[in-house]
């Protein structure tokens, strides 16, 4: 008597819906013409109500044309069918990754160029899944492991429900950086000489950069080794402080330690004077004067013959001398109460 075409519905792309006829009267089995917008589709023994599976790749509606029962007798036939197909979020890209310092961050990001946004996104980093919801293609994902980490990208849910599962993985290659540089060394110097400091660094990757301050200007040295020596010399007292280690993969490690090097002035411009005209057997005095340096003084003078060296000196302090012949004094050397030697001036004529 009659014959309707109903069913359909939404589904996702990959899926599937169920179509059916209800029929009234006629003789079953029934075979049953209907077309999908584009093919013509022929169903032998059908019987009322048979569930009709389809899986269009588009949003497709479905007609029928005819119904011939099984005495060969036809009827009226309405209706139609539409299943509306929606996208899946195929083709996706999990990507992102890189080498990076413990500490730091790096984002991971999904490019989705199909399906409806915004989306419900899983991954995992092989311990523990995580799901961003409402999310939209290209948007950042801040990850900061401790340890070098393989994340692997689970699943893509659009807005109307449709999931393409993905098995892309991303790498983050995570550096340790140096767990410490202290900086060390120093001592006490004379003006004109050097002292050592050092950063001792431990973790990290070598060799190093290294950068320290005196206070004023700072200093870089590449391709440094823990321990080895740096060499400064400062005109006047100084404290070196560490600025930054950075080891071979670009990872910056903690700080610590000050040093001084505290440089002693030298007695430097001493000047041996006191000439003089005596009779034989007479005596005279000489003198060094020593406008630097910290007394008292070492001094060490010659006759030309033999060394004298006066200790507990201080500057212009009398040096009694008797030649017995015309004589020149000359200064060998002056020596402070730190150890600093200084330069030398004068000869001195005892006639």
């Amino acid at each position: 008597d009659n014959t309707i075409l109903g069913g359909g519905g939404i589904i996702c792309q990959g899926e599937s819906a169920i179509i059916s006829f209800s029929i009234t009267g006629g003789t079953g089995p029934y075979t049953i013409v209907y077309i999908d917008g584009i093919n013509q589709i022929i169903l032998n023994n059908y019987n009322n109500g048979d569930p009709i599976i389809v899986s269009p790749l588009t949003t497709t509606i479905y007609s029928p044309i005819s119904m011939t029962d099984a005495n060969g007798c036809t009827g009226p036939m309405v209706g139609s069918a539409a299943v509306i197909v929606n996208e899946v979020p195929d083709n996706t890209l999990f990507e992102g990754g890189a080498t990076i310092c413990e500490g730091e961050s790096v984002d991971l990001f999904f490019t989705i160029p199909n399906g409806l946004p915004p989306y419900t996104v899983e991954y995992t980093d092989g311990m523990q899944n995580f799901t961003i919801n409402n999310y939209f293609s290209g948007d950042p994902i801040s990850v900061s492991p401790s340890v070098t980490t393989n994340y692997t990208a689970l699943s893509i849910t659009d807005t109307n429900g449709c999931t393409s599962g993905i098995n892309t993985m991303v790498l983050v290659n995570v550096n340790h950086p140096p767990d410490s540089g202290i900086l060390e060394g120093g001592g006490t110097i004379c003006e004109g000489e050097s002292s050592s400091i050092y950063f001792t660094i431990s973790g990290g990757t070598s060799p190093f950069m290294v950068e320290y301050s005196d206070g004023v200007d700072s200093y870089l040295v590449n391709n440094y080794m823990s321990g080895d020596p740096i060499i400064v010399s400062p005109n006047v007292t100084t404290d070196y402080t560490p600025v930054s280690v950075t080891d071979s993969n670009g990872c910056n490690g903690g700080l610590d330690g000050l040093v001084t090097v505290t440089v002693n002035e030298t007695p430097g411009n001493t000047l041996l004077y006191g000439d003089a005209t005596i009779c034989d057997n007479e005596s005279t005095d000489i003198f060094f004067s020593i406008p630097s340096g910290t007394p008292p003084y070492s001094v060490v003078y010659s006759d030309g013959m033999n060394d004298f060296t006066v200790n507990n000196y201080n500057s212009d302090d009398p040096i009694s001398v008797s030649p017995n012949i015309t004589t020149n004094y000359s200064p060998v050397s002056v020596t402070d109460s730190n150890g600093c030697s200084g330069g030398l001036d004068g000869l001195v004529t005892i006639t």
